[in-house]
This record gives C-alpha cells, structure tokens and sequence, in this order.
C-alpha cells in the first residue's frame, strides 16, 4: 500500500462519510484546484490553451479536461494552514492511516507503538493480518524526516541521501 506525510492542520479530522468511513480528498485544495481549472477554461475559451493542438475539433473544455471541480472533493484547508503531518495511504484518493501530529518523529513513535489505522483494525476484529507494527527505523523511513528540508537550505549536502525518485514524501511498504 503506497502511504505518503501531507502536512494538514493542527489536530485536523479528516471528515467522514454516513457510514463512519474516511472520505478520499483531493489535493490541492478547492480554491486552488478551481484556480486551475478556470484558467484552463479561460486559456481554452482565449484559443491559448496548450492542449488545443491536440484536438482536431475543438470540444468544450470539460469534454477535454473534466468537470469542474467540487468542493467537498478536495482539502477545505490552505497550504498555509497545514503546519502538522498525517500520514495517508494512496491507493483510493487519500484517506489517513495516522493521527496528525506537529512532527514528523510523532508520527514514527506512533506507528511503532500501535501501527497504522488499518493494523489495528484487524488486531481489534481478531484478523489474521499481513500488516505488522514497523520497527523504529521502518517508521522513520516512511515519513523521511531526512527529506522533508528546510525551505530556506539553497544548497544540497552531498552527503545526505537522496531520494532517486524524487518523489520525497511517499514510501511504499
């Protein structure tokens, strides 16, 4: 299961829907995903658009882009209001498998001690599980506190480790 550390607000409750189920939520947030989107409807209407040139007929642009979109299908917050971390599985849109915490250790502690929602929702129905409780060192690999960089850093140490994928938040395990 791909698991990925979004920064979310302080003691944020993902939401839920009628049958107590964390509801997927998109990234960006509603305000910014609408942005896009009215620019790209805007650039399409203007004949400015980059993906014109793809389109022998020129379709609407939600034919060629989608729907716009809707809010309750994307984070209610701002980038600027999520200063703690939350740990989500990636396989649906992004549902929370660990409370939110102010650091990123936290989280680590957190999963070595009870493991993620889904690990101990089978310890709870008595499930035989191929999920497990990872070890300190597992946990810390996840959420790479050695990859989530101070914004103001310019340069790269060569000697810390880098993440091939370039992808800096997201483990798979």
């Amino acid at each position: 299961m791909g698991r990925e550390v979004r920064k979310v607000p302080p003691n944020w409750e993902h939401p839920k829907d009628g049958t107590g189920s964390y509801r997927p939520l998109l990234e960006p947030s509603y305000e910014e995903a609408a942005q896009e989107w009215t620019q790209g409807f805007n650039a399409w209407q203007a004949g400015t658009h980059p993906d014109l040139k793809y389109v022998e007929e020129p379709a609407h642009y939600w034919e060629w882009a989608g729907s716009p979109p809707e809010k309750e299908d994307h984070i209610p917050y701002t980038e600027d209001e999520a200063t703690w971390f939350q740990l989500y599985e990636t396989v649906s849109e992004g549902t929370p498998v660990s409370p939110p915490f102010p650091t990123l250790e936290e989280i680590a502690r957190y999963l070595v001690d009870y493991g993620d929602f889904w690990y101990q929702r089978d310890m709870r129905e008595g499930r035989s599980t191929f999920r497990h409780k990872p070890s300190y060192e597992q946990a810390l690999g996840m959420v790479r506190i050695d990859w989530w960089a101070d914004e103001n850093v310019e340069e790269e140490d060569e000697d810390e480790p880098v993440d091939p994928t370039g992808d800096d938040v997201t483990r798979d395990w």
